[in-house]
C-alpha cells in the first residue's frame, strides 16, 4: 500500500512492547502544527527536558505510576535508570521518585513483636508501654504536685491574692504555648535531625525538674512566678506529645484506647505526689510550726486536713482556713520541691529507654514524611 509500518499505530501511540503506551512523535507535531527533525528527537532521547515532556503527556500520576512499577522490577538497588524507551530517564530527572518507592509503607512493629498496631490489652504486655506509662506519670505527677497546691505556695512565699490569682493566668498562658512549641519542635527534631519523639518528652520533664528545682533552690516570691511558668509550659508539651506518640509507637488503629490507657498516668501520679508527698511535708511543716508557736496546728501525725481527696490545697490565697494554721515560709515547701524535681529527673531514664527502642520506628516516619514531600513536589 506504498506505507511502511514504522511502530506507529492509528491513535499516535507507540507500543515499546510493554504494557504502557507512549504518545509518538509524530502525534505530538500534528497537534502543535509543527516539525522536529529526526536529529533533534535523538538529542532530546536522552535528555532531562524530553522526559519532563514525556511525563507531562501521560500526567503525573500514570507518570509516577509508571516509574514505581519500573522501580519495583529493577529492585532497590538495581540499575539508578527508572525505565527505557527512546531513551532513558534517570533518577535526576525525577527527584524523589525512587525515595517515594524505595521503603515499606507499613510501619515497622515494636521489638518483639509481630504487629505494628498493639490493642490496648496487648500493650499491657508491651515494655515500651509501661516504660513511658511510668515516665509521664512520675513527671507530670511532679508538675500537677505545683499546680494542685498553687496556693498554699504562694501564700507560704508571700504572694498576695491578687498576684497569686495572676499566677493562675500565667500558668495558662505557658501551658498553650508549651502544647504549640512541643509539638512544633518535636516535629522539627524528626524532620531534620531524625530524633524520636519520646526524646523530645525528656526535655519537657527536664524542664520540669528545673522549674521544680527553682523552688527548691531560691524559694523567694519571684521564683514562684518563674517556676509556675517553667512548670507550666513543660506540662502543656506532655499533652502536646503524649497523642502523637501513642499513634506513631502503638499504631493508629487503636490509638484512642492507647491513649486513653497512656492518660489514666497523670492522675496517678498528681494523686501520689499531691498528696502522698507534698500534702504530708505540708502539713508536718506546718505543725511544727503551730507546736513552736503554741498554737493547736494540724496533727502531726500526718494528716492531710490541708488538701482534700484529689491533691488540691483548701488553704486559701491569702492564708489558712478556720481549722488550721497556714504553713509561711519556705520550709513549707522547698523540700517537697525537692522531691518532685527528683521525680522529674528521674522520669527522663526509662523515657530515654523508650527513644532508644522505638528508634527504628521513628526512622520509618520521618521516610515516610519526607516521601510525602517529595511526592507533592513530583506532583506540582
Amino acid at each position: 500500500d506504498g506505507f511502511v509500518d514504522d511502530g506507529f499505530v492509528d491513535d499516535g501511540f507507540v507500543d515499546d512492547g510493554s504494557e504502557n503506551y507512549f504518545p509518538s512523535d509524530a502525534s505530538e507535531e500534528d497537534a502543535s502544527g509543527g516539525s522536529r527533525s529526526s536529529d533533534e528527537r535523538g538529542r532530546l532521547g536522552d535528555d532531562d527536558e524530553w522526559a519532563a515532556n514525556r511525563a507531562q503527556i501521560l500526567g503525573r500520576e500514570g507518570a509516577f505510576l509508571h516509574m514505581r512499577d519500573e522501580g519495583e522490577r529493577e529492585g532497590r538497588d538495581g540499575d539508578s535508570d527508572v525505565f527505557h524507551h527512546s531513551g532513558r530517564v534517570s533518577d535526576r530527572s525525577a527527584p524523589g521518585i525512587r525515595g517515594a518507592i524505595g521503603h515499606s509503607i507499613e510501619q515497622p512493629p515494636l521489638l518483639g513483636r509481630d504487629s505494628s498496631s498493639l490493642t490496648l490489652l496487648e500493650c499491657a504486655t508491651c515494655p515500651e508501654f509501661w516504660l513511658l506509662w511510668c515516665s509521664i506519670a512520675a513527671s507530670s505527677g511532679a508538675a500537677m504536685a505545683l499546680v494542685n497546691n498553687m496556693d498554699a505556695v504562694a501564700a507560704s512565699a508571700g504572694v498576695d491574692a491578687s498576684a497569686a490569682a495572676g499566677m493562675v493566668s500565667l500558668f495558662s498562658v505557658c501551658n498553650c504555648v508549651g502544647r504549640l512549641c512541643g509539638g512544633a519542635a518535636s516535629e522539627w527534631a524528626l524532620h531534620v535531625r531524625a530524633v524520636p519523639r519520646p526524646a523530645a518528652l525528656c526535655v519537657a520533664q527536664v524542664v520540669v525538674a528545673i522549674g521544680a528545682l527553682t523552688l527548691r533552690v531560691a524559694p523567694v516570691r519571684g521564683s514562684v512566678f518563674a517556676a509556675v511558668s517553667l512548670v507550666g509550659f513543660a506540662l502543656g508539651a506532655h499533652w502536646g506529645l503524649a497523642p502523637s506518640m501513642s499513634s506513631e509507637i502503638f499504631g493508629a488503629k487503636h490509638a484512642g484506647a492507647v491513649y486513653g490507657g497512656l492518660s489514666v498516668a497523670p492522675m496517678i501520679g498528681s494523686y501520689g505526689l499531691s498528696t502522698g508527698v507534698f500534702g504530708r511535708m505540708y502539713d508536718a511543716a506546718a505543725a511544727a510550726q503551730a507546736a513552736a508557736g503554741g498554737g493547736g496546728g494540724s496533727d502531726p501525725g500526718g494528716g492531710s486536713d490541708l488538701y482534700d481527696v484529689t491533691g488540691n490545697s483548701t488553704v486559701g490565697p491569702g492564708g489558712g482556713d478556720s481549722s488550721v494554721d497556714a504553713c509561711v515560709g519556705a520550709d513549707c515547701f522547698s523540700a517537697a520541691m525537692g522531691v518532685c524535681a527528683a521525680f522529674a529527673l528521674a522520669a527522663t531514664v526509662p523515657c530515654a529507654v523508650v527513644s532508644a527502642r522505638t528508634r527504628h520506628v521513628y526512622e520509618h516516619h520521618r521516610r515516610r514524611i519526607l516521601a510525602s514531600a517529595e511526592r507533592a513536589v513530583v506532583y506540582s
